[in-house]
């Protein structure tokens, strides 16, 4: 799945909503955070921002960049953990009593 996302070209890396601030598209606010703005608390998209920084660098030279995001059906790899889980109990059970037997 691919998603928009700002990237700081100096940091090299995609910055989540915390590490970003901006102003708000709404009221014009300038510290707003990547998230939410703290003047009028309209939930923002970090992407909807005006003059994005970056906070780990404070660099104005973010970008717009698509991201490929990988997503995981956790649901599945409980069910399928759950099936493993149960073969390893079921395997020491039958060991553990092979062993008590052996003694």
């Amino acid at each position: 799945m691919v998603v928009q996302q700002l990237f700081c070209q100096p940091c090299q890396r995609f910055l989540s909503d915390r590490f970003v601030e901006g102003t708000c598209p709404s009221c014009g606010y300038e510290d707003a955070r990547g998230d939410q703005c703290d003047k009028c608390g309209r939930l923002t998209n970090s992407i909807e921002l005006k003059n994005p920084r970056c906070k780990v660098c404070a660099s104005l030279d973010v970008i717009t960049k698509n991201s490929d995001q990988v997503r995981i059906n956790v649901v599945i790899y409980f069910f399928k953990l759950i099936k493993v889980e149960g073969l390893f109990a079921l395997l020491s059970g039958f060991c553990g009593s092979t062993q008590a037997r052996e003694k």
